[in-house]
């Protein structure tokens, strides 16, 4: 038998395994590790200056706990996102990679599942953090705390550290660079802030593109979105993860992989 008919019979790795894969690749690596101690360690100085600064009637309850603590490590979750991807250049495994496995939009998506399942421990981590806070606060003589738990406020803090993640990735996938994705992840926010603040008029218009104010109203604190507000979040959340996925992906497809 030939060595062609030979590998025509090997099959190709499944989603699942690749999914397994890459979960292991994000949360493996030198990077990841630290980014993901990091990310804990911003839930726990929140956590910690709640319990000793906040107001023992409306920040010492379990909301504003979960809230902070999802938001802390939101920060870094982009930055996991675009290495997860962006790393494959920048490590030059990319050649390996895709060679293993040519169908290039398999590994894509098998990285994004592993970002979103990164973000769902991430929030499950806020959860149990922000629990033990509650449970701490009357032994901190700041109160009784409050267990305000909302299944709304959970749906908001997966959908919240999903988008983020997700988002990052697709930035890691159109730029393919880990350090110009990453600075233009934290740039492109400031200047859009920068923009609403200093143009009178401008924030109105820059809603629909600014996935920060967008996202964030999505946590414990807040009420239900009104229409409008799933709109700005729709529109920002179109701009910075379906129109970078979409151009990344054609990108990679055209582009020619090489261990360089």
């Amino acid at each position: 038998m030939s060595a062609g008919a030979t590998s025509a019979l090997v099959p190709a790795p499944s989603l699942s395994r690749l999914f397994a894969a890459e979960l292991r690749k994000t949360v493996d690596t030198r990077a990841g590790f630290w980014l993901l101690l990091s990310s804990a360690l911003l839930a726990v100085i929140a956590v910690g200056l709640t319990l000793a600064f906040g107001h023992e009637r409306h920040d010492q309850v379990f909301g504003v706990f979960f809230e902070r603590t999802v938001g802390a490590v939101g920060v870094l979750l982009p930055v996991l996102g675009i290495l997860a991807i962006a790393g494959e250049w920048s490590q030059r495994t990319a050649l390996t990679t895709f060679a293993l496995v040519p169908r290039r939009e398999r590994v894509i998506a098998a990285k994004l599942l592993a970002g979103l399942a990164v973000a769902l421990a991430s929030v499950a981590v806020c959860l149990v953090m922000s629990l033990a806070a509650t449970a701490l606060v009357p032994a901190s003589g700041h109160g009784e705390g409050s267990w305000d738990v909302a299944a709304s406020g959970l749906g908001a803090a997966v959908l919240f550290t999903s988008i983020w993640m997700v988002a990052g990735a697709a930035l890691g996938l159109l730029v393919m660079s880990p350090a110009p994705a990453i600075v233009a992840s934290f740039l492109i926010p400031i200047c859009i802030a920068g923009l609403a603040s200093g143009i009178p008029g401008a924030e109105h218009g820059l809603r629909w593109i600014d996935l920060g104010t967008a996202s964030g109203e999505l946590n414990a604190a807040h009420p239900a979105l009104s229409g409008q507000d799933w709109a700005h979040l729709a529109c920002s959340g179109a701009v910075w993860v379906l129109v970078p996925l979409a151009l990344g992906l054609l990108r990679l497809r055209r582009r020619e992989v090489t261990s360089s």
